[in-house]
């Protein structure tokens, strides 16, 4: 089956103080192009100093409010049902990456379709909370200049954030079981955030049921439904 992948044609930058008058990173990558900005002042929120924002606007090729099509976004994907166990500190996967991704470790409890290995103990999601010591390592001498961020102290970048956000953002909760959509070529990313992320209700018609039976799993952001034919064994 052909498989569609994600374009996203705008970042738009909506919030930024203090030192940092201007960011934008360069859309080296297919993902990302057009930046905006305007400035808004962003307080500190859950014990870190969060100086800026950066909201990704998305423009889908295929609705992600179906499941389905979420699934068509990669060649290469996964659906696995794991239990998340902690939450790493966000970063760039790369540096010429536009937008950083939040590790999440998790124990599989089964891979219900794809390649996904089961010794997987890392996946990610796009956005979160950065370091600006972090972002400036993506940036050039000229890029921080302009910003004006070349003379900010190692202890203050160390101990400000920017914020990536999008309107697909979802709080993943410690110690409990989500399905997720993963693209296997990338790092084992979640593919369009929270539109990737499902439940499944633990009934006993769900514990009891035939290797051939569907199961529905309920995506967190849309409430919308995504069938999937129970041919897998547990782990």
């Amino acid at each position: 089956m052909k498989k569609s992948k994600i374009f996203i044609i705008g970042i738009t930058l909506i919030g930024i103080v203090s030192i940092i008058a201007l960011i934008f990173f360069s859309s080296n990558v297919m993902k990302r192009a057009n930046v905006n900005n305007e400035k808004e002042i962003v307080a500190s929120t859950n014990d870190k100093k969060i100086v800026g924002t950066f909201k990704t606007n998305t423009s889908w090729v295929e609705d992600p409010l179906i499941p389905e099509n979420v699934i068509k976004m990669s060649y290469d994907y996964s659906i696995i049902k794991a239990k998340v166990t902690s939450i790493g500190e966000t970063n760039f996967l790369k540096l010429t990456d536009p937008s950083p991704y939040t590790p999440i470790e998790i124990e599989i409890k089964e891979i219900i379709e794809g390649t996904a290995k089961n010794d997987l103990k890392t996946i990610y999601i796009e956005g979160g909370d950065v370091k600006v010591s972090e972002v400036l390592k993506t940036l050039n001498e000229a890029e921080k200049e302009k910003m004006e961020l070349n003379n900010i102290t190692e202890e203050d970048a160390k101990n400000m954030y920017i914020s990536y956000i999008s309107d697909e953002d979802y709080n993943l909760e410690l110690d409990k079981e989500y399905i997720f959509i993963l693209s296997n070529k990338d790092n084992s990313i979640i593919m369009a955030g929270g539109y990737g992320i499902f439940t499944e209700e633990n009934t006993l018609e769900t514990q009891t049921q035939s290797q051939n039976a569907t199961r529905i799993f309920t995506n967190v952001l849309s409430g919308n439904k995504l069938n999937i034919s129970n041919s897998h064994e547990s782990i």
